[in-house]
């Protein structure tokens, strides 16, 4: 029970990594993970192949090498190398730690997916709760901006910023989104209680960025396209109960959000209207701002291809302003970087989707589903954001890499 506890704290923790003291809180989780790493070394290489968590380090190591390189060339700051150092010391470590105490418990990925999912309706329950009582989302919020978060938040706590996490605005619903969606692909495919989980993640998803409604459509598509490809009547049956379901959920939770939140509201109803424009051919709001040519200026001469050391360009060139992850990357460390970051998270993408699982999930293709899924979430998100960075989806890459990928096959329970 208490090692349960743990690991639940710990991944809510080194997932929304939430604001605490002055400290990062990456930096608190990461301490107590080398701890805890230390303390049971031993034990860990009976779960975990070392060489497989070792090389993910080494990747990381080139990749700090070549930015500050780059840094050094440009005379900009070495700091452009700070994601990597958060990975390296504080993520990875959290997860090789999670997955040590989740292996030695016999948790196969359904197992996982659990966990993950309580730990999302934490951070869903956390953000009903900011949206019932204005006082706690105001005491958050002024929390967050007197540890140096931008005065902006106080402004847009106006119509959103609900919940507890580093970043409310963008990644936090990404990562909410994707829990919805796959509990939802489990209580199709695997039983119709993971049903109950939806509520809140889709809540707290779509409450905070409307860009979430995007992640979320495009979860349900692939979920068809599975079901499409396994052929199963109860699936398609399932499909279309949970369908009405939802459909019933949404409705109710809009008419609750009109009526508590109106601003929150017509934002929200705004996002779909963009969308629905969107899908016929026309660019409003947002999509006005993604198809802007202005936003994907890339650097010239050896710039394009190596980059100009510069994580957010927007610092650094005042007449340039993009939020486009693509567009960052390109000003970081160029085309050469660009593509090697997308490799490398690619590649730890299809090495999760080829890893045998355990005989009981087969069917459920859960391991091709997670790794399809977050790839179509890296190239969605990278238009709304810098996705190769500090967030809950690249820290979920490298804990699904390191709890089935690296595990030892005697880890792999065949019922």
């Amino acid at each position: 029970m208490i090692s349960t506890i743990v690991i639940v704290l710990l991944s809510f923790l080194i997932i929304y990594f939430p604001p605490l003291v002055g400290i990062n809180t990456l930096h608190i989780v990461g301490v107590l993970s080398w701890i805890g790493i230390i303390h049971y070394n031993k034990n860990i290489q009976t779960t975990l192949k070392i060489n497989k968590v070792i090389s993910l380090f080494n990747y990381i190591a080139l990749f700090m090498v070549y930015l500050l390189f780059i840094a050094v060339f440009n005379s900009t700051s070495s700091s452009i190398v700070s994601r990597m150092l958060f990975w390296a010391i504080d993520v990875i470590p959290a997860c090789i730690l999670i997955s040590h105490i989740c292996l030695k418990k016999k948790y196969q990925l359904i197992d996982m997916l659990k966990l993950l999912l309580i730990v999302g309706n934490i951070q869903g329950l956390i953000a009903l709760i900011t949206f019932i009582f204005p006082p706690v989302q105001s005491l958050i919020i002024e929390r967050m901006v007197s540890l140096g978060f931008r005065d902006i938040f106080l402004q847009l706590a106006e119509h959103r910023m609900y919940g507890w996490s580093s970043s409310l605005t963008f990644s936090t619903p990404i990562a909410q989104g994707m829990f919805a969606v796959i509990a939802v692909y489990l209580s199709i495919n695997k039983s119709m209680k993971y049903l109950l989980f939806t509520p809140l993640l889709l809540f707290s998803a779509v409450i905070n960025a409307r860009s979430s409604l995007v992640i979320i459509l495009i979860g349900l598509l692939l979920i068809f396209l599975v079901a499409l490809k396994l052929r199963k009547i109860k699936s398609f049956y399932r499909l279309f109960i949970i369908g009405a379901i939802t459909t019933v959920l949404v409705l109710v939770m809009f008419q609750i959000i009109k009526t508590s939140a109106p601003q929150t509201y017509e934002w929200i109803v705004e996002g779909g209207q963009e969308i629905t424009y969107f899908l016929r051919g026309d660019n409003v709001g947002y999509f006005t701002y993604v198809t802007d040519s202005t936003k994907y200026t890339m650097p010239t001469g050896t710039g394009f291809w190596f980059g100009e050391g510069v994580s957010n360009i927007s610092e650094y060139h005042s007449s340039l302003q993009s939020d486009v992850g693509w567009t960052n990357d390109m000003w970081l460390g160029g085309l050469f970087y660009s593509v090697l970051i997308g490799l490398f998270f690619v590649r730890k993408l299809y090495q999760i989707q080829l890893q045998r699982n355990d005989e009981d999930l087969k069917s459920l293709q859960l391991n091709k589903f997670i790794a399809y899924f977050i790839f179509a979430v890296f190239i969605t998100g990278n238009f709304k954001g810098i996705m190769f960075s500090i967030n809950e989806v690249v820290t979920l890459v490298f804990l699904f890499y390191v709890f089935i990928v690296c595990r030892k096959d005697d880890n792999l329970v065949v019922r």
